[in-house]
């Protein structure tokens, strides 16, 4: 059952081929909110996130179909974070953030706010 999207939450949705690196950020997504003002969800496909206020990408695994979708969403402002190298897609792509498969939860963090709080 859904819950309705109060003004103050942040609707984040996870894209990871990569099932811990998908399970981890939602992990960290869910202790970063306790008290509900980050709504976040996995996607299995780019098509179903189109409506999120942020999307978090694991880049490393995308097939070309991933990264023609993701450029898309980007070409309609999405705000979008990208995890892994982007420079193994061989595609210009233009992220507003790109952290390390290694980051660290306060990393994370650091970036869904600043950019939920650019996107407000």
């Amino acid at each position: 059952m859904s819950r309705a999207v109060s003004r103050d939450q942040i609707r984040v949705h996870v894209f990871a081929r990569d099932s811990d690196l998908r399970d981890w950020l939602l992990d960290e997504l869910a202790l970063m909110s306790p008290f509900g003002s980050i709504e976040a969800r996995a996607v299995d496909t780019l098509e179903h996130a189109a409506q999120p206020a942020l999307l978090l990408v694991g880049l490393d695994q995308m097939t070309r179909a991933d990264v023609e979708q993701l450029r898309e969403l980007i070409c309609r402002h999405l705000l979008v974070v990208g995890i892994g190298s982007p420079q193994r897609l061989h595609v210009p792509l233009d992220l507003q953030v790109v952290l390390d498969t290694k980051l660290t939860s306060k990393q994370l963090k650091r970036a869904v706010r600043d950019l939920a709080a650019r996107g407000a």
